[in-house]
């Protein structure tokens, strides 16, 4: 079968930040529109579920539906995840999250050929619909299939390439799906399938726990956890199939004759979480500095008293000079990367909360441990690593920077005291311990290197 084809970009619904979608070439086709088929007797319907593969942007599978027409010759693959590039202010609707989506129409070889490359499993089963159940779901296939019909905007947990086909197929049965999954329990939140399903790409799943609101933290049902194509083939494999009056066709099921198209082993998830590679990366230069400006070396000062010799005393002298200087710089290379990290995470929880249409990255709790401005711990930690030297005690910039933390403190301490109090009903457990702790450090470690010093009683 030959039909035009054109190159455009494909978008699964696998990544939330950067946030929330990320493209993956495809071929589509903008123009072609199938007929409808005059005799549904002719038609088979399938469901397609790809696996989840090793790129960030495939960690949730992904669903199409397969429609082989042999009356026309057709065998096509209907993929609600595609975006053109070409669509004016693309780079301001995809951060705002008002990029348009459109449905494609492509080949079955095409989505074939795009399993093997990505090495991600491809299987099908059949949708055991009456003729008139056919008729229903091919109408609004093909209506779908209209070029001012084809664009949707895209919500990565309402209105994706899985919930598309749900509601159409659903549409055919008579809302038999929405019945029998809207009142089920899932036992999870969307936070919890995000990170279960981002759990083989551990720095994105650190991202997506800190930029989503407490919007994704409430029980979902089994029809909204359905916006996971893996959770959409599971439950509709666990359906009847329905007769045009509604009751249950006795010995049928809605999904049969599982095909396996491509066969790939799933992504293993590794033993560690983002968390633990921010606090390792962070940890290893605060206590190595703090080991060589501190302890145990300022104790060579007293240990060079007992020698008689003057040499050897400034030897002694000169070399733990030299080694607090570097304990200085490592320090200061600290805090490079908590500015980095603390300041991409504020500035774009700030815009995100200003300009983008996705209401689950809005009024974020964890504002008040990240800030737009915690840059500023970056190019102090530069400033320290370039001149392995404190700020002076009654500098300027001693000052400013003794304000800056202090009032960094405070918000920290609300933080925590909300959060202990249940007042911040967005779950920040793994951001409190991981990112709150560290960000008390770096705070003390600050205000330490402004010659800031604890006041005792005489």
């Amino acid at each position: 079968m030959i039909f035009p084809v054109s190159a455009k970009y494909r978008a699964c619904p696998g990544a939330l930040i950067l946030f929330l979608c990320l493209p993956v070439f495809s071929w589509a086709s903008a123009r072609f529109i199938p007929p409808l088929p005059a005799n549904t007797n002719k038609v088979e319907i399938y469901l397609l579920t790809r696996g989840a593969g090793a790129d960030v942007y495939t960690k949730y599978g992904h669903t199409m539906i397969r429609v082989i027409d042999h009356a026309n010759n057709l065998d096509l693959a209907y993929n609600w995840g595609e975006f053109d590039f070409d669509q004016p202010g693309f780079i301001v609707k995809f951060l705002r999250g008002l990029l348009l989506y459109h449905l494609d129409i492509s080949p079955i070889d095409t989505e074939i050929r795009i399993s093997h490359i990505e090495q991600r499993w491809l299987v099908q089963e059949q949708l055991n619909l009456t003729n008139k159940q056919k008729a229903v779901f091919l109408t609004a296939l093909n209506r779908e299939a209209q070029p001012d019909q084809r664009h949707y905007r895209y919500l990565f947990f309402t209105d994706n390439c899985a919930t598309r086909p749900r509601d159409f197929i659903d549409k055919a049965l008579g809302g038999k799906i929405a019945a029998s999954f809207q009142a089920g329990k899932s036992g999870s939140t969307f936070r919890d399938k995000v990170l279960y399903y981002n759990a083989s790409a551990p720095i994105l799943a650190m991202g997506q726990d800190v930029i989503l609101n407490g919007e994704v933290d409430r029980s979902i049902s089994q029809w909204e956890e359905m916006f996971i194509p893996l959770k959409l083939r599971e439950h509709l494999l666990s359906m009847p199939a329905y007769a045009d009056d509604g009751s249950v066709r006795t010995g049928v099921r809605l999904l049969s004759g599982t095909t396996t198209l491509t066969s790939y082993p799933d992504p293993v998830n590794p033993l560690y979480n983002g968390y633990m590679i921010l606090v390792l990366l962070l940890g290893t230069p605060l206590l190595l500095g703090m080991t060589l400006k501190f302890t145990p070396l300022n104790g060579i000062r007293k240990f060079s008293s007992l020698f008689r010799i003057a040499k050897m005393h400034e030897i002694s002298c000169n070399y733990l000079t030299s080694c607090q200087k570097a304990g200085i710089r490592i320090l200061g290379l600290a805090l490079v990367l908590w500015g980095a990290v603390a300041g991409i995470f504020g500035l774009y929880l700030t815009l995100a909360w200003v300009f983008s249409e996705h209401t689950v990255v809005h009024h974020n709790a964890n504002l008040w441990i990240f800030w737009p401005i915690d840059w500023y711990f970056f190019f102090l930690g530069g400033m320290l690593f370039g001149k392995g030297i404190t700020l002076q005690p009654g500098s300027r910039l001693a000052k400013l920077t003794r304000s800056f933390i202090w009032v960094h403190l405070v918000a920290l301490s609300i933080y925590g005291t909300l959060t202990i109090s249940g007042l911040v009903t967005q779950q920040v457990t793994q951001v409190l311990a991981y990112c709150g702790l560290p960000a008390l450090l770096m705070c003390g470690l600050t205000l330490h290197l402004t010659g800031y010093k604890i006041k005792r009683p005489d």
